[in-house]
């Protein structure tokens, strides 16, 4: 009766953290810090304004853009359960 829960445990190995890998994957960027750096990055803003007081700037990217904290408690805590 071991054997089938050893070969579970096993296999939930293999499988944990998949999620975590590809949320991380892309581009980076938590260490930008200036509006000038996020300009060099990803270029012109395609919109910008203001929202209750806030000025907003969006872009527009078909580049994956890297998720750090993103699933990071539950793919680090995959292969413990």
């Amino acid at each position: 009766m071991r054997i089938p829960y050893l070969l579970l445990v096993a296999a939930a190995s293999f499988s944990a953290g998949c999620a975590h890998m590809i949320a991380r994957c892309g581009e980076d960027l938590t260490g930008l810090s200036t509006k000038q750096e996020v300009h060099a990055q990803l270029g012109e803003p395609a919109a910008q304004g203001v929202v209750d007081g806030e000025p907003f700037e969006e872009f527009l990217t078909r580049r994956k853009i890297a998720e750090p904290h993103a699933l990071s408690a539950l793919g680090q805590g995959m292969p413990w359960g």
